[in-house]
């Protein structure tokens, strides 16, 4: 486990995902997407099976948000598939905190970028990515299940070697 200060008042806690924190996930889930939820048997499998890497950050021992990057056999390149932090904690570094973990990780497995994809009306969270990063590289019609847009975004990191 990786203690995080935050704001010097509280540690965030990182570690890895286990199959004990799918109940959590799934409430965090439901917190935060109205639309597109993954359920605790793909979390399951992705915690089990799948080529996934999910860290969990912890406030005063209480899971409040997870961050889950796909790898690719023969790629060099990652996946958001999913960060989500429960919006009472919103805006109070969480997810900045998860995703530069989750980014450590991929330098370390010697990735070279990571692409996620966003809806294009939540503008919080493309301008939390485009804060960290990020770009926007390709518009996705009608990529979610309720035929909303998505934003492609994309970050190089091999320039922070």
């Amino acid at each position: 486990m990786l203690p995080i200060p935050d704001d010097g008042s509280t540690m965030v806690q990182l570690r890895p995902a286990c199959v004990a924190d799918i109940p959590n996930m799934e409430q965090i889930e439901r917190a935060c997407f109205a639309t597109d939820r993954l359920a605790g048997k793909h979390f399951r499998h992705l915690l089990t099976r799948g080529h996934a890497i999910t860290l969990i950050a912890l406030l005063a021992t209480r899971i409040q948000g997870y961050g889950l990057l796909l790898l690719r056999r023969n790629s060099r390149s990652a996946r958001l598939y999913s960060l989500a932090i429960h919006p009472a904690e919103r805006r109070a570094g969480l997810g900045r905190i998860v995703l530069s973990g989750l980014e450590e990780i991929a330098i370390s497995h010697q990735l070279t970028s990571i692409h996620l994809e966003v809806r294009v009306d939540n503008a919080p969270a493309i301008a939390f990515y485009h804060g960290l990063g990020y770009r926007s590289c390709a518009i996705l019609a009608g990529y979610y299940a309720d035929h909303q847009d998505a934003y492609r975004m994309k970050k190089r990191l091999d320039d922070k070697h």
